[in-house]
């Protein structure tokens, strides 16, 4: 627990980059942590955490504010890389942004958003602001990013690079979303808002293209391009009669730059394809990236031709796996939702099946087959707010309940979200060892927190005991408030248990996150 490990491209075999850390990680491997193993994603995040101090000093040796972390990364959080311009790769600091956000889409934590996610989030945003602005003018007063390697690394030392910008314009943007979450309003940059506003990512009015930096030929391989669209789901500028067009001439145009035979760079495509609902093509690719695992164990390559380069190629793998849940499945997660676009099976097959997937402390089932996606609450975690489902051709949310299908047309978008919640603390019965009939029992943080809720009593030292011969849980003795961990207990008299009753609520106030009635089914 709390142990801060890193991810490798090359995993725990082999000597693979000297089993550094990069921005595969955060955008090729991490990702499916989060969505099958919330507990391991998490821990994983604390490598950078545990680093951002260390991130502060490489802010300092280039001259900028915030937090800049390195491109290749081991112990120290210094930048290891034996590359001249690896310290030019500025959007694995925006990449390192991306992932906090999401886990915090993902978990719904504030108080982990609090503790850990705000300074990291923090320190990245000021670091984008200072490196945002036109400090010497010879941009034309304009906020750019200048003199940085894009992801495609051919492209060295080029001004406003596509994926750099929009990453770093969402790492902006999700600090302060933060900010106001965790009440820190003022600790926004006064610019935050401008250089958002302004840092541009580039079109081509003429070509209908998304350059890939400023005085382009659009003749690299476009992965940053085609990466706005998947993972960054980057806002559409242009109007939505035009969205769908613009999407699709990036994909045909850079896809067909790509001469290189890099694992790292199909997997994107699929998905993107997909999310266009144009399945042959995005076939077609899936066949080309699946070459790539080799051997009787079916081992990644980071090179498809002549098993060239990092030889049990997580990052491939990752990318592969996202190529299933977010491609295939179509599952995105946002601010207050977690959500199915048009799911699908894969070629040649009849169903597709994520088992355990992962979302405000709950587990589901998903079953896709073709025309239907079935859900299926597995387990939810004691603390864990309950799940409403829709479709999109339905006015009613669905409480989910363990166990129990619910079945929906595969058209259109599903949309899951945490269900808020009404409650209010009740005290059961004397002398009893049970919560009052439609309450539910306090978790020991809950039970901590109660002095502030019920006046004049405070918590007894120690706390928290282990004693059967106390009510279990909660309960409350005169002015003082115990917390028994005992798993059976026993009822005292003039021990009174101290529980929850919650409703769900039923209908949206401004602002809030659904729409509509609830139906349990």
């Amino acid at each position: 627990e709390d142990r801060g490990m890193p991810i490798s491209p090359g995993g725990l075999v082999g000597d693979c980059y000297g089993g550094h850390t990069f921005w595969d990680a955060e955008q090729f491997i991490w990702p499916n942590l989060l969505m099958f193993h919330p507990g391991m994603a998490k821990d994983s995040l604390q490598y950078r955490f545990h680093r951002r101090h260390a991130a502060e000093d490489n802010a300092i040796l280039a001259g900028k504010a915030g937090m800049k972390f390195p491109w290749e990364s081991a112990a120290s959080g210094q930048e290891v890389s034996p590359w001249d311009q690896a310290a030019k790769e500025v959007h694995i600091s925006a990449d390192v942004s991306f992932a906090f956000w999401k886990y915090w889409q993902s978990s719904g934590d504030e108080q982990w958003l609090t503790d850990v996610g705000w300074p990291v989030l923090q320190g990245v945003a000021q670091y984008f602001a200072s490196v945002s602005v036109d400090a010497d003018g010879d941009t034309g007063g304009k906020i750019s990013i200048k003199d940085v390697m894009d992801v495609d690394e051919a492209a060295d030392l080029v001004t406003n690079s596509a994926y750099t910008n929009a990453v770093a314009k969402l790492a902006l943007h999700h600090a302060m979303k933060a900010s106001e979450l965790i009440g820190k309003p003022d600790a926004v940059g006064s610019n935050w808002t401008d250089i958002l506003r302004e840092l541009p990512v580039l079109f081509n009015e003429g070509t209908h293209l998304h350059s890939e930096y400023e005085s382009s030929d659009d003749l690299g391989t476009g992965l940053g391009v085609i990466m706005l669209q998947y993972p960054l789901d980057v806002p559409t500028i242009w109007p939505s009669d035009r969205e769908h067009e613009v999407r699709r001439n990036d994909l045909i145009h850079y896809a067909s730059q790509q001469v290189g035979d890099s694992t790292m760079y199909w997997w994107a495509v699929v998905i993107a394809w997909l999310s266009l609902g144009e399945v042959a093509p995005a076939s077609a690719v899936v066949t080309r990236l699946s070459e790539a695992a080799h051997g009787p164990f079916r081992t990644w390559v980071e090179g498809n031709v002549g098993g060239a380069g990092c030889h049990n190629f997580v990052t491939a793998a990752g990318g592969y796996l996202q190529v299933l849940w977010a491609g295939y499945a179509g599952v995105r997660l946002t601010d207050d939702a977690l959500t199915f676009h048009a799911p699908q099976v894969p070629p040649d097959t009849s169903k597709l099946v994520l088992r355990g997937l992962a979302y405000r402390g709950s587990q589901l089932k998903v079953s896709i087959t073709e025309g239907t996606i079935n859900l299926v609450l597995m387990s939810s975690g004691q603390d864990a707010a309950p799940l409403l489902v829709s479709h999109s051709t339905a006015a009613a949310w669905i409480q989910l309940e363990e166990g129990k299908d619910n079945a929906f047309p595969a058209g259109g978008t599903v949309r899951v979200i945490a269900a808020k919640q009404r409650c209010e603390f009740v005290a059961g019965e004397g002398g009893s060892n049970e919560c009052p009939g439609g309450s539910a029992p306090l978790s020991e943080a809950e039970c901590r927190a109660l002095p502030a809720h019920f006046a004049g009593t405070s918590l007894h030292d120690p706390f928290v005991g282990d004693n059967p011969g106390d009510p279990r849980g909660c309960f409350r003795f005169g002015a003082v408030v115990f917390y028994n961990a005992h798993p059976s207990g026993s009822p005292v008299a003039l021990h009174t248990p101290c529980c929850k009753a919650c409703e769900v609520s039923t209908s949206m106030e401004v602002g809030g996150e659904y729409q509509g009635s609830v139906v349990k089914k």
